[in-house]
């Protein structure tokens, strides 16, 4: 049993549904099994002035799952002696729930040939990127079946894309769910409000190798940023979307929709 550091803890909660928002009872400690398969948070409740627990283990696809909460300890001592039974080495990973999709994990390729990006996601100089990105990939409620395969090929870059839009949110403490296929996700906040995104990447025309390309050009005329490449990119990635018409979709007709793109259309073109 070891005490969670605080840069991990926040990756850890990017896989409650709520994310960082833990309403009036925030964290103030957190520990894990040696083995990294279970996880135990202890919170505070002020207006009882009690301290909470929650226990969070990883299913045999590693996806965390909260499993057991507990509430009315006296100090954080009490707490972490009534986590510490559940934090063991060695205990199997929790099983699939009926009717979950078991997801591949995202660095076993099964044969497939990687992008060139991805693959400098495998090396030891980026391994602390790869494992946050697929951390990430584990927070997801119910991504797309083609998620694994697609972010380690050729759409590695949409994949991303959604990756940062599903931390950004739960980093705002936004309910994120994925019930439909599409829009990619429903957010939520405590006051009832919700709106349905859909991810979106304006891609290049002819494919590029992103690995090492130079940055293109930064246009400065009117012309070029107002009716240029970037501009023709963007309208065709905006109607392309605007024509499947997911505002009709029964469960988001009448609600707030939107598109949240990012540009990839060019090296460097974030920038």
């Amino acid at each position: 049993m070891r005490k969670v550091p605080q840069w991990e803890f926040d990756f850890y909660a990017l896989s409650l549904p709520r994310g960082h928002d833990f309403g009036a009872e925030p964290p103030v400690a957190a520990w894990g099994g040696s083995d990294g398969r279970s996880c135990g948070i202890v919170t505070h409740d002020a207006t009882a002035d009690a301290f909470n627990t929650i226990l969070m283990r990883r299913r045999v696809d590693l996806v965390w799952t909260v499993t057991r909460q507990q509430s009315g300890f006296a100090n954080i001592d009490a707490a972490r002696d009534a986590l510490e039974p559940f934090l063991v080495e060695g205990q199997p990973p929790d099983p699939m729930p009926a009717g979950a999709i078991r997801r591949p994990p995202l660095f076993d390729l099964a044969g497939r040939q990687p992008s060139d990006v991805f693959r400098l996601l495998a090396t030891t100089a980026r391994r602390p990127a790869g494992w946050a990105l697929n951390q990430l990939y584990l927070a997801m409620p119910k991504p797309d079946r083609n998620w694994a395969s697609d972010c380690q090929t050729t759409n590695f870059h949409t994949r991303l894309w959604e990756a940062h839009l599903l931390a950004s949110f739960r980093e705002q403490g936004l309910l994120v769910e994925q019930p439909f296929e599409s829009p990619d996700f429903h957010i939520a906040n405590r006051l009832g409000n919700e709106a349905w995104v859909e991810a979106v990447t304006a891609n290049p025309q002819v494919p590029y190798n992103h690995v090492n390309a130079p940055f293109a050009d930064v246009p400065t005329e009117r012309e070029e940023i107002f009716f240029g490449t970037a501009a023709l990119r963007f309208a065709k990635t905006i109607g392309n979307k605007l024509e499947r018409r997911y505002d009709q979709l029964p469960h988001v007709i009448g609600k707030p929709f939107m598109l949240a793109v990012a540009d990839f259309h060019a090296s460097g073109s974030m920038i």
